[in-house]
């Protein structure tokens, strides 16, 4: 069976990283507070206003840095820990249309920033070159 990359498919790689990172949250959380307990003495107390955060604010702490960051560390796609392929930058190449019978290649270029969410990722812009005009506009999702 072919491997397929997980943007072709239903994979359930960002559900098993978002339990692994729960699992991060909760023990970070518990070490936390354990630290912070056996250096009770060492803390001033004028720190009494700032907060140890707990298991789910420390899961929306990593789980944003790897939206941001971390997802696209090298380590973790080149042992195969992550599979989803990092497409962002910038592209560009020809298209052609079926409108002239794909006789005319008409070149493009395109931004893209990618996250970890499937629901944040964006093009920036598209850039579009036809005959004599150029065209540079933010691209619009259609439909």
């Amino acid at each position: 069976m072919r491997d397929i990359h997980p943007y072709a498919t239903d994979s359930d790689e960002r559900d098993l990283w978002a339990i692994g990172i729960a699992i991060v949250a909760v023990v970070a959380g518990y070490g936390l507070h354990l630290f912070f307990e056996s250096h009770r003495q060492v803390v001033p107390d004028w720190l009494w206003w700032v907060e140890i955060p707990g298991p789910i604010g420390l899961y929306l702490i990593l789980r944003g840095w790897m939206d941001a960051k971390g997802w696209a560390f090298q380590p973790l796609h080149r042992y195969r820990l992550i599979r989803i392929p990092n497409l962002g930058g910038r592209w560009s190449g020809n298209l052609r249309s079926s409108h002239d019978k794909m006789a005319t290649e008409y070149p493009c270029e395109i931004v893209i920033r990618q996250t970890w969410d499937p629901h944040r990722n964006r093009s920036d812009y598209g850039k579009f070159s036809v005959g004599k005009s150029r065209c540079r506009r933010p691209c619009q999702r259609r439909g």
